[in-house]
């Protein structure tokens, strides 16, 4: 049977959509598993939001398998399945307007938080809302017109939807890279100091990433609307944004005796441990935590022989509270 011309063009696309998401869901479960156990006493919202958007994210891979089969599986070759929407206006349209929106939401909290400014979280809130609910309405729009084909012919909808989602992103760096910089200036501890500088570096690097995929989603599905080459960044960018989200809730953990702690000792058993906690009311403390290792530390004594010593008890941090800051 000869093959169906230009199928290449509509089927790689999503082959290489499907392939990122299922990538990016596996980096998030890591990431999860990493937050449950080096952050168990965070606050009750930060752990809701961050057990809700693995929830959604599962049950998007879960709907994102069933149009793979039923595009690149039983319907093969079919011009009809490549067209047909399937549940794509549930897993990429809501479930991806949803899940930014709560990413973006909490960073709006955080804003207001840390900034102690209501314009600032308040231009976030509103584009993150704004976000959500074009992709919402385009959900709908996708549900009725059920043609993957016509989506295209009225983009107004997508070109708000992208263009205030990647607006926001852009401002979330902004703000919480100055706002950061502002409340470390009164840290004195070297640990936390080089904490948030790896969160404002996550933060700067996490949303260009958000706001580029999304500003390249928007050309592809202008530039190339017969081709569905925007399916690439598509289906994976609300993965993009829950990885991102955790990646930075995580930069909090500080290693010790890993390759940026130049004062621990090497003979110390390396150990993330949580030295930043996040309380409801936006503070952060800075609380002691106990190391118990007992690990041989060979010395050479006087008579150029080597002893055994063991170190037990290790104490860290300085058990005070600082001002507001950013993070989760």
């Amino acid at each position: 049977m000869s093959p169906i011309p230009g199928i290449g063009e509509k089927t790689g696309p999503q082959l290489f959509g499907f392939l990122l998401n299922w990538m990016l869901q596996g980096a998030l479960f890591v990431q999860v598993y990493h937050y449950h156990v080096s952050f168990p006493r965070d606050a009750l919202h930060a752990k809701i939001i961050v057990y809700t958007i693995f929830t959604l994210e599962c049950i998007q891979t879960a709907l994102m398998g069933y149009s793979a089969y039923a595009i690149l599986g039983k319907g093969w070759g079919d011009p009809e399945a490549l067209e047909d929407i399937q549940i794509d206006w549930i897993s990429v349209c809501l479930l991806g307007a949803i899940i930014p929106g709560i990413v973006q939401g909490f960073y709006a909290w955080r804003i207001r938080k840390i900034s102690g400014s209501l314009l600032a979280g308040g231009i976030i809130g509103f584009l993150a809302f704004t976000q959500t609910v074009c992709g919402i309405i385009q959900g709908a729009f996708s549900k009725l017109t059920a043609v993957n084909s016509k989506l295209t012919s009225s983009p107004t909808v997508v070109i708000i939807w992208m263009v205030s989602g990647a607006l926001c992103d852009v401002l979330i760096v902004v703000f919480m890279t100055y706002f950061l910089r502002m409340n470390a200036k009164a840290i004195l501890s070297p640990k936390i100091n080089d904490a948030l500088t790896r969160i404002v570096r996550y933060t700067i690097e996490t949303g260009l990433v958000t706001a580029v995929c999304a500003i390249v989603l928007l050309g592809l599905f202008l530039g190339l609307p017969t081709k569905a080459a925007y399916a690439v960044p598509n289906r994976p960018l609300a993965k993009l944004y829950s990885v991102n989200l955790m990646v930075l809730l995580n930069a909090r953990s500080i290693v010790i005796g890993g390759r940026n702690d130049s004062g621990a000792r090497r003979e110390v058993v390396t150990t993330t441990v949580n030295e930043i906690r996040f309380g409801n009311s936006g503070t952060v403390s800075v609380e002691p935590i106990h190391l118990q290792t007992k690990v041989p530390l060979r010395n050479r004594d006087s008579s150029n022989n080597f002893g055994e010593s063991e170190t037990e008890g290790t104490q860290l941090s300085e058990g005070t509270k600082i001002s507001s800051v950013g993070g989760a």
